[in-house]
């Protein structure tokens, strides 16, 4: 129920926010391209929208381009190949940091969206029950292979600086969310972090067990982040379309 409060929060608070501007039936559709940071339920709040009519009825004729990681979505926008991008405010300062001139147009998750799977058979051979305290789980990824989207992913940011300070240093490593689940299949990697739904088949079906939940702030609330991800521009097209951002 969490996740879903946050996506509805993310629909009304950040698409309606950059559709602001009333639309004017006897105007052509303005084109806009957005790039996607995957295909998780988080990565998924534009196309939620597109399908309520919510960009068309604001004039906007809107069109997807999916992406592996919010790392690449983010370099989409920065190359100029897409208007907007759906980002984390991770890849949101590293740009800024190297002169990018990036803006936050609305954030779109607040908290942490990635939760923790263990492959079964590694969480059993731990030693660990899954409803030990925090603490004890984070300690226990020591030496561990864990896939994350990307480096700059605020899933790596909050689970590896967990870990750290619970005194363990897992290898963290790096794919695209649906390749995950192959991968803990085949033992190349022990655990992942990821957005539902890739986590939640390998828990049902019994092949992964969920370490730690991300949208239930499992994780210390010093390592949580304020936001999860965040819709993102270059500051020329903010100005130059301040009726798609006019609350932004």
């Amino acid at each position: 129920m969490q996740i879903l409060q946050r996506l509805r929060i993310g629909l009304v608070g950040a698409f309606i926010v950059m559709a602001a501007a009333p639309a004017l039936a006897q105007q052509p559709l303005r084109k806009v391209t957005m790039s996607l940071a995957g295909q998780s339920m988080i990565a998924s709040i534009p196309r939620f929208a597109k399908e309520m009519g919510l960009f068309e009825k604001r004039g906007i004729d809107i069109n997807f381009v999916t992406m592996d990681s919010a790392n690449v979505s983010a370099t989409a926008l920065i190359g100029g190949s897409v208007e907007f991008a759906f980002s984390g405010p991770v890849e949101l300062i590293t740009a800024r940091s190297r002169g990018r001139d990036v803006v936050a147009v609305a954030n779109t998750y607040g908290g942490l969206g990635g939760s923790l799977v263990l492959s079964k058979a590694v969480a059993e051979k731990l030693g660990v029950p899954a409803s030990a305290p925090i603490g004890e789980r984070l300690k226990a990824l020591k030496g561990l292979t864990i896939a994350s989207p990307s480096a700059t992913s605020a899933y790596t940011v909050s689970y590896k600086s967990a870990a750290t300070a619970a005194g363990a240093e897992p290898r963290f490593t790096y794919m695209a969310m649906p390749a995950m689940q192959a991968a803990l299949e085949s033992g190349a990697i022990q655990g992942y972090v990821a957005s539902a739904p890739f986590w939640v088949l390998p828990v049902v079906s019994g092949s992964a067990v969920l370490w730690v939940s991300g949208p239930k702030a499992e994780l210390p609330a010093e390592m949580r982040p304020r936001s999860n991800s965040v819709l993102l521009a270059m500051r020329d097209t903010t100005k130059s379309n301040p009726e798609m951002v006019k609350n932004g």
